[in-house]
């Protein structure tokens, strides 16, 4: 509307959209820069670039100082939850499992010197022109880089935090990200209420994330909808399942990341010391509160069709559509796949392949490659202590 109303002198058009973007900048974005699509207590960080995008282009014809504002705020936020290969985080999403390298929006970071190095970055990470069936081969996104060339605004760069070795950001949400050498890892512990209703609202349950330079993500930390055999934890008593946090706290620094949940009859923390180049430890403690309650603790893996998974009992297999229920003796203490190596604690149990949820469908997955493999034990009425090590050479 408010380009129409440029372009065919509707003076009411322009007003009326400037009104509605104005608060947009000034009301509507968060502390943490992002704009909730479906609430505020946490981002939905794809279609966030969508949002991003119409300010950007609000201030190309208002020059509203608000704007330049907001856009700040939204560099900072994109920049910093933003994998190395360009993905952004999962993690933190309650809409979209995935999200591929975004061209929205670029010309709005290229206000400042970070973001015009943050495009750069992104453009690195786009598909091959000639590769028209991958992500974002469409003339959709095609026409997204024709607007990102027109209104660029050209300048010095600056380092970004995929840049460095190593950087830390914690959000005012209970959310966080770390990159230490090749590793990244991301916490959420944002409480938002399960919508049963509306299926573009993913269940916050996923709370932890692991991705590694030379293998991409190993542990996804990405929401679902009524499956709450992929929530990080769950709860069952008599009749109730629960599988998303009451309560939450974070606490980060260079020695041990800390994301401390709160469930109904339990209460689990998980640690995350500093890293070495080659191998990335990490323990889960959980303490009981209620007998009666029947738990469980799952990390989705992201396991390759196509490619061989092994374990240290001996088994050794293509994945493939063929279903896998290995038990705590068939795994023998570790699993390794896709260049990655996991130490694992006894009691575990991995079943591949578990289809997530597809919001647009309203159903689980089809295809093998969107599959995850579900690796999961179940909570005793006792305190506990799980110690994981990931190993990449």
């Amino acid at each position: 509307m408010l380009v129409g109303g440029h372009v065919f002198n509707k003076p009411d058009w322009v007003k009326m959209s400037t009104r509605v973007l104005h608060r947009f900048c000034v009301h509507e974005q968060t502390a943490d820069g992002y704009w909730g699509e479906h609430s505020q207590a946490g981002p939905t960080t794809g279609y966030d670039y969508l949002t991003l995008t119409q300010i950007a282009v609000y201030w190309e014809y208002s020059k509203d100082p608000d704007a330049l504002k907001a856009l700040r705020r939204s560099t900072d936020f994109h920049k910093y939850f933003t994998y190395p290969d360009g993905t952004p985080v999962e993690t933190i999403n309650d809409r979209n499992r995935f999200w591929g390298v975004s061209m929205w929006g670029h010309f709005g970071f290229s206000h400042f010197p970070d973001g015009r190095r943050y495009a750069e970055f992104l453009t690195s990470h786009f598909p091959y022109a000639g590769d028209l069936n991958s992500y974002g081969g469409n003339m959709q996104s095609f026409g997204r880089i024709a607007q990102d060339v027109l209104y660029f605004h050209e300048g010095k760069t600056a380092p970004i935090p995929q840049d460095k070795l190593n950087y830390a950001h914690e959000m005012k949400v209970p959310a966080g990200i770390r990159k230490t050498g090749p590793w990244v890892t991301t916490y959420s512990g944002i409480i938002a209420p399960a919508v049963s209703l509306n299926n573009f609202f993913l269940d916050r349950q996923g709370n932890f994330s692991v991705f590694n330079n030379k293998t991409g993500l190993i542990i996804s930390g990405a929401n679902s909808k009524r499956q709450p055999e992929l929530a990080t934890f769950t709860e069952v008593t008599g009749t109730d399942s629960i599988h998303m946090p009451v309560s939450s706290s974070l606490q980060m620094n260079e020695q041990v990341d800390k994301l401390s949940l709160a469930y109904n009859v339990f209460f689990a923390t998980i640690e995350v010391p500093k890293p070495s180049a080659t191998q990335l430890k990490f323990q889960i403690i959980s303490t009981y509160k209620l007998e009666r309650a029947v738990s469980e603790l799952n990390l989705q893996l992201v396991l390759k069709p196509g490619e061989t998974i092994e374990t240290g009992a001996g088994k050794k297999v293509i994945l493939s559509e063929n279903k896998i229920d290995w038990s705590d003796a068939e795994l023998g203490g570790w699993i390794k796949h896709n260049g990655w190596v996991m130490q694992i604690p006894p009691g575990m149990h991995l079943s591949w392949p578990v289809f997530p949820f597809n919001p647009y469908k309203n159903k689980p997955e089809t295809e093998l490659s969107l599959a995850v493999g579900r690796l999961f034990t179940p909570l005793k009425n006792e305190d506990q202590q799980f110690q994981f090590a990931l190993e990449v050479k």
